[in-house]
């Protein structure tokens, strides 16, 4: 199973007509990666790949209802090497990362973000 290394991401929030851009990144500005599926279909037709989401986390449901499904340093090597018979115990053991871990600020439109 794939994963996607990302140092943060872009999130809408939307109140009535307005949409403010919040960026989502780790408090140690590390990378993280998000679980992600990937698939081909009709022989080499059709490459495929979707991030998989979760409820938001605590930390993020000011800004959206669902986010990606971060994995954990320790969890990336278990996703990518999990047969698909063993899912179960791999899905069971992901859960949202803790806030501690992660922040989330609104940013500019115009995509300035992530400077510091």
């Amino acid at each position: 199973m794939p994963r996607s290394l990302k140092l943060g991401f872009i999130e809408w929030k939307r109140e009535e007509a307005v949409k403010t851009p919040y960026y989502v990144r780790r408090k140690d500005g590390g990378l993280f990666a998000f679980a992600g599926l990937y698939d081909i279909w009709n022989g080499d037709a059709r490459k495929t790949f979707a991030i998989v989401t979760t409820p938001a986390g605590d930390w993020m449901t000011q800004v959206h209802h669902r986010m990606p499904l971060i994995l954990e340093q320790g969890q990336e090597s278990f996703w990518l090497r999990t047969e698909p018979g063993q899912t179960g115990t791999l899905l069971s053991s992901l859960r949202v990362l803790a806030p501690r871990d992660m922040e989330l600020y609104p940013v500019s439109e115009k995509g300035e973000f992530g400077e510091e």
